[in-house]
């Protein structure tokens, strides 16, 4: 049992290094999971042990020839070893026994380091009672990124949750599936679940955010709990042109403020009356990093529960130290499905597309968010305009590109620009008595373009 007070042991730092370099990379796996470099005490120890991390990354050998290359000409580490880096290297490996301990060993260093940094965090927590408990909460994450637990399932085990997870969908399936309005994802895939990682992409100007936005309308009127995190615009556009689209009214007169007498005004004011009910919350700050967006998901889902997270735009989000912009996006993404992981909720992200293509590999910034994407749906759409049953509309195609463990397929929809509505050509019908208290004259085939993609 370690001793109260003590914070490091350099001599176990020592050993297990020692025990690393003459086993080899068979002795470096039992501790990659729970070691890194921070966890050692002795800076020195820390550099050769960020170094033996490299080497394995490469496929290179691990060894003293080779980490004392790695490190050769390094000042810092001939200082701290007194100029002798290449000794203190050689000299870890004197009295090595094995390592059949050694992943203990490494389990008793990671408990010095949270030891020791603990006491840091807690003195640097933010004064609001509710930051300060997030703040706790993503540094103890943090601390406690280690990988030693037996992740290991049965098939027994394994089997038992899947049948209760298929019992489940099957008696509830209003609780396990977000219906979005779009036909096709609603009747061949039931619609968006948890944890799924929707991207919805299209280039400036098309469509993404009235898409997410007709989408959070019919969430809402599932009763689901709703927070929709917008860097590009402030709450009151984000809720018009929400407004526009499910009380019928035309965007332009809530952005210029040129309602037509009692009538519009009845129709607004209905309108809010309406969306009062719905469990919508918005939050239009710019600046936010991945951190942020986990710290005020997590609130507001303690706060009164979250069943979808809407984030407007990922190419918005601010990247963390001085990697490259590739390298921040690809963090950002792996943190969207984390987060969604987490919290057991479908997060829709939308993302700009880059002029080269509207395909997942065009998704702007990195590859890594159409790889880490559960569901990718791309919007096509020209600005031309025509006339649909006395309505100005243009032709909208949603490419539902991928869709884990469920169909890619296209969705062909008429958007109505004024009310900002993505209408599918299987609900215009209905859309239009909605709209004019008329039959329309046209019609669609209820035909679709389905590949299943598992």
């Amino acid at each position: 049992m370690r001793k109260q007070g003590i914070t490091h042991d350099h001599e176990l730092e020592k050993a297990v290094l020692g025990a690393i370099l003459v086993e080899g990379a068979e002795a470096f796996v039992k501790v990659q999971g729970i070691l890194k470099p921070d966890v050692f005490d002795h800076t020195a120890h820390g550099m050769i042990y960020d170094v033996v991390k490299s080497i394995f990354e490469q496929g290179q050998p691990i060894d003293m020839v080779t980490i004392s290359a790695k490190l050769r000409g390094n000042r810092q580490f001939s200082e701290l070893t007194d100029g002798q880096p290449a000794y203190y290297i050689a000299n870890l490996t004197s009295g090595v026994i094995g390592s059949a301990h050694l992943e203990e060993w490494a389990k008793i260093l990671f408990q010095l380091y949270i030891t020791r940094e603990l006491p840091k965090t807690i003195y640097s927590l933010p004064d609001d009672p509710f930051d300060a408990v997030v703040e706790l909460k993503n540094r103890a994450d943090s601390l406690l990124d280690v990988s030693y637990v037996d992740s290991w399932a049965s098939i027994t085990e394994v089997s038992q949750k899947l049948v209760t997870k298929i019992e489940t969908i099957k008696s509830n399936r209003g609780a396990v599936f977000t219906r979005t309005g779009i036909h096709f994802v609603d009747s061949i895939n039931g619609g968006f679940k948890s944890p799924q990682m929707i991207v919805i992409a299209a280039r400036p100007s098309v469509g993404k955010s009235a898409l997410a936005g007709n989408i959070v309308i019919k969430a809402a009127e599932q009763g689901k709990r709703i927070g929709i995190i917008n860097m590009e615009m402030d709450n009151e556009d984000t809720l018009a042109r929400m407004l526009s689209a499910a009380a019928q009214i035309d965007n332009y007169k809530l952005e210029l403020g040129t309602l037509n007498g009692e009538a519009d005004k009845q129709i607004l004011l209905k309108g809010i009356e309406k969306f009062s009910q719905y469990n919508i919350m918005f939050s239009d700050r710019t600046r936010l990093n991945i951190n942020d967006i986990r710290a005020k998901a997590m609130k507001l889902a303690k706060k009164g529960g979250l069943d979808l997270l809407v984030v407007d735009y990922i190419q918005l989000l601010e990247g963390s130290g001085n990697a490259k912009r590739h390298e921040q996006i690809m963090n950002i993404s792996r943190g969207i499905k984390g987060l969604a992981k987490e919290l057991r909720i479908p997060i829709i992200v939308l993302s700009q597309l880059n002029r080269e293509g509207s395909s997942v590999a065009n998704l702007s910034g990195s590859d890594a968010i159409g790889a880490d994407a559960d569901v990718v749906i791309i919007i096509e759409r020209p600005f031309e305009t025509m006339d649909v049953d006395g309505i100005k509309v243009s032709n909208a195609t949603l490419k539902i590109e991928k869709f884990r463990n469920g169909a890619t397929g296209i969705q062909e929809c008429w958007y109505d620009g004024n009310r900002l509505k993505f209408v599918c050509k299987e609900h215009w019908n209905d859309y239009i008595i909605e709209r004019k208290g008329v039959q329309p004259k046209i019609g669609f085939n209820n035909g679709l373009n389905t590949n299943l993609d598992f």
